[in-house]
């Protein structure tokens, strides 16, 4: 190729003709039903029908066979397309888990030959740019995969046989692991890098310009996935240290250590509220306010301990699947974004923790409020508990909605942040007060 030279595909001109027109020549209409049945079971005989062989029956005529399957790959893209998800994992999910030999001369002409579309090599190499290859055929290779699955389990029941799963590969070593940089790695790919690989990929002549934008794009998803969730989730993190930095100013000074003369360390905050907890506060034969108080505290507590439960205890189930392999693709990303929402969830629970107890330990100052700073007081300890029950929903068992969780901490933790500021919590007031005695 000169350079210059405007390029519109990576592929040969024999492959590009094979994958991209030659499947699109034979102009019918295929009826579905010919090819798979009401309940999903793949009809062979259909598909196999258009293997087309030379006349001495001695080999595979891949290109004829391609053209007649053409039809055939189109109406299974169009009835696999028009399926809802449910329906599909329904019908087509059992057959999908299966290690065998399969029909030999289909999977010839798709993926194991040169002569023929040979995808697995034109896709695997990343010679076909997005969009080239018709999506026809990767819903046909899809019911290929039901199909095969469905003859293997017939061959199990026809003959007793059992099938015996390979074992999964475990990567242990960091020279194994290595390899797959985007799932383990992608913290380490730093600023500097990109950079790097930003200046060279635009420079290469190894990269055509027809696939540039390609790669731009592939950059920018790569710059977003390692920033984007980390930025807003440290922005948070910062925040709730800073939040907690200045709530620690109005522990009592009888329970203040060492530690409480800078901020304190992450891993001191379960002691100090194990600390306040044990102070004693009066409660019997209170006035309305203290009891009106008290009972929103006690159940935005309740809420904080049902979700730290519920957490702990779907992270636990998920991590002993995750390592059993046994999870499906979509419970294998919600298990990462579970991961992901701890590192916001459990601070934000311990934030609340800190300034509940700070203010049940000085809950009589609420009598030292008028009737409106009562009422926005009351307000915002019932945005507090509002966040809790809609936490504790988003986290339930039936719920799982991590993402979900996060943004509503984040909206949570801006109203916390408002109120802190304002200076209006019974800590502040109680600080207050021994200032003027002072």
């Amino acid at each position: 190729i000169l350079i210059g030279e405007p390029v519109a595909t990576c592929l040969s001109p024999s492959v590009y003709d094979m994958i991209c027109k030659l499947g699109f020549e034979v102009r019918e209409n295929c009826d579905i039903s010919s090819i798979v049945t009401q309940n999903g079971d793949v009809c062979w005989k259909k598909i196999t029908d258009c293997m087309v062989y030379t006349e001495s029956a001695q080999d595979l005529d891949h290109r004829e066979s391609v053209r007649l399957l053409g039809p055939v790959c189109q109406a299974v893209h169009l009835h696999l397309s028009s399926l809802p998800e449910g329906q599909f994992e329904m019908q087509y999910a059992p057959a999908l888990q299966w290690t065998g030999v399969p029909e030999m001369d289909v999977l010839k002409v798709f993926v194991g030959s040169p002569r023929g579309l040979n995808l697995r090599n034109v896709l695997w190499h990343g010679f076909a740019a997005p969009q080239e290859v018709p999506p026809k055929y990767c819903s046909m290779l899809v019911l290929l995969t039901v199909g095969l699955g469905q003859l293997l389990k017939g061959y199990l029941q026809q003959t007793n046989f059992t099938l015996a799963h390979r074992p999964f590969v475990t990567l242990t070593s960091i020279e194994d692991l290595i390899i797959f940089p985007g799932k383990y790695h992608t913290s380490d790919v730093t600023t500097e890098v990109l950079s790097v690989l930003e200046e060279v990929m635009k420079k290469s002549t190894f990269i055509l310009k027809v696939m540039l934008p390609y790669w731009e794009v592939a950059l920018t998803k790569l710059k977003s996935h390692r920033s984007e969730g980390d930025s807003e989730t440290d922005a948070c993190s910062s925040l709730i240290t800073e939040i907690v930095a200045e709530l620690c100013c109005h522990v009592p000074e009888t329970h203040r250590t060492a530690h409480l003369s800078g901020p304190l360390p992450p891993e001191e905050w379960p002691r100090l509220l194990h600390a306040l907890c044990s102070i004693p506060v009066r409660t019997l034969f209170c006035p309305r306010a203290v009891l009106e108080v008290l009972a929103v505290l006690r159940r935005v507590s309740s809420h904080c301990r049902r979700v730290c439960d519920q957490v702990a205890a779907c992270v636990q189930l998920r991590r002993r699947q995750w390592e059993d392999r046994s999870l499906r693709s979509r419970q294998r990303r919600n298990y990462l974004r579970l991961v992901r929402s701890t590192k916001l969830l459990f601070p934000m629970l311990y934030l609340i923790l800190l300034l509940i107890a700070l203010e049940l330990i000085n809950i009589h100052m609420v009598l030292g409020k008028n009737a409106s700073e009562y009422q926005q007081y009351l307000r915002f300890l019932k945005c507090v508990l509002q966040y809790t029950e809609n936490l504790a929903a988003y986290t339930s068992q039936d719920k799982n909605k991590w993402d979900e969780a996060v943004h509503l901490t984040h909206a949570a933790l801006l109203k916390i942040w408002t109120f802190t500021e304002k200076k209006q919590m019974l800590t502040h007031l109680a600080k207050k007060s021994t200032s003027k005695v002072i």
